[in-house]
């Protein structure tokens, strides 16, 4: 591992565990370098935070932070005024991903959103179709995948699933082919809903494994990981976990993806300025 990713590991486990970093190993730091790999990885925000404690972060960081900061307000504002609409039409709805991943980092903005994924009832697909068109969406993609793709200009994107997995991932489209058992009435809503810690988990998880058996993941799948069982950990229920692992086919992948996420991003005490995380969290790759 080079050093330029080294700094990178040490600045996100920084952010996420709400450490000043050593000023004088960031002043060392190729800011250049770093930030062209941040945005490879979608974490330039991320990394904006601990750069800010230590008095590095230039114009670049902290425009991609700003903007961040104002997507995922406008992103936000947007879907409540588009689930309001659901619940006026009665549309049961669910939000994914990083919709909820983005609440348990420490700073509102560090986690950037390229867009927002809500599940929603298929027998009203047409009905969100006008709903959106009226909303000034154009329907880049509709009743042809998983998916529905819904973009406005300059920042709005959603992705409204029919269905959380295609039929090419047999094990995860059977597992998830009715969803409806899973969900949980959403506190204050009459047809919003949630899905238990745990069953969040277990399909970001899958989500995460999609994408890594087509051909990789980034480092911010790591971070989530991290941040959610920073958050959640000490209450979830592991043997309920593992048994949806098990039957998802999945359960050596989460294991050794848990596992990496905790070695590179815990640190008892913060991370200290030489890159290490301590014993409990084992050395750097």
């Amino acid at each position: 591992m080079n050093d330029i990713k080294k700094d990178l590991i040490y600045l996100l486990a920084c952010a996420v565990n709400d450490t000043a970093p050593d000023a004088e190993k960031v002043k060392a730091m190729d800011i250049e370098k770093l930030y062209s790999l941040c945005k490879a990885h979608t974490v330039r925000a991320a990394v904006y935070v601990p750069l800010e404690k230590a008095g590095a972060a230039d114009e670049k960081f902290i425009q991609a932070y700003n903007k961040a900061v104002r997507k995922n307000i406008l992103l936000d504002s947007e879907r409540e005024a588009i689930t309001a609409e659901f619940e006026c039409h009665g549309i049961w709805y669910l939000p994914l991903k990083g919709v909820i991943l983005k609440e348990l980092y420490p700073r509102g903005g560090m986690r950037e959103m390229s867009d927002n994924d809500i599940l929603y009832d298929p027998a009203f697909q047409n009905e969100v179709r006008d709903i959106m068109l009226a909303r000034g969406y154009t329907a880049e993609r509709v009743g042809k995948a998983a998916d529905d793709i819904y973009m406005k200009p300059p920042v709005m994107n959603f992705e409204m699933h029919t269905r959380l997995f295609s039929y090419d991932t047999k094990k995860l489209y059977d597992y998830y082919q009715d969803p409806g058992r899973l969900l949980k009435p959403d506190e204050g809503r009459k047809y919003g809903c949630r899905l238990s810690d745990e069953d969040f988990y277990v399909y970001v998880t899958a989500h995460e494994y999609k994408h890594y058996s087509c051909g990789g993941t980034g480092i911010r799948s790591l971070l989530d990981c991290y941040v959610f069982m920073k958050a959640k950990g000490s209450s979830i229920d592991r043997g309920y976990i593992s048994e949806q692992m098990k039957e998802l086919g999945i359960e050596e992948y989460e294991q050794e993806r848990l596992a990496l996420a905790m070695k590179l991003f815990s640190s008892p005490g913060g991370p200290r300025p030489d890159g290490n995380r301590g014993e409990a969290a084992g050395q750097l790759p």
